[in-house]
């Protein structure tokens, strides 16, 4: 027996109704960070302040990538992961006013904050050769300028 026109026909029976479930499904992808932070699940942005550093032009253009960076390396898991030592070295690096920014670009694009992540990770992944506790170090300076 041939599947093909079983399949044919119940998508031709029923296309309206599994166009309008992949649609839902398409829109809770692309807006659930958005719905997170409607329903209070997000905090505001946090503000900057006078004495935390400047924020540089070409800093501010690249936000968007170095809070990218941030997620994916965070996200993987520690095997399958390279680049989680040295993003965590470069965070550490920013000042205050550019570790704000990319804390507010990061829960405003992911729909979780910074820390969060940084929660549920176990080390930095920098191997044997480098123990910075770059993990900590980031989740200590986090927490002193309040985004947790």
């Amino acid at each position: 027996m041939n599947a093909v026109p079983i399949i044919l026909g119940f998508v031709g029976k029923n296309g309206k109704w599994l166009l309008l479930v992949l649609l839902i499904l398409l829109a809770w992808y692309f807006l659930k960070p958005y719905l997170r932070r409607i329903f209070g699940g997000v905090p505001d942005d946090a503000p900057y302040f006078i004495g935390g550093g400047d924020i540089l032009a070409s800093f501010y253009n690249l936000r968007s990538n170095k809070a990218n960076t941030l997620y994916k390396t965070l996200k993987k898991s520690s095997f399958a992961n390279d680049g989680r030592c040295a993003a965590l070295k470069e965070a550490n690096g920013w000042n205050d006013n550019q570790l704000i920014l990319i804390h507010n670009q990061f829960k405003n694009k992911y729909g979780t904050t910074l820390f969060n992540m940084l929660n549920d990770i176990y080390g930095d992944d920098c191997g044997l050769t480098d123990f910075g506790f770059f993990d900590s170090q980031l989740k200590d300076r986090l927490s002193t300028l309040g985004l947790v």
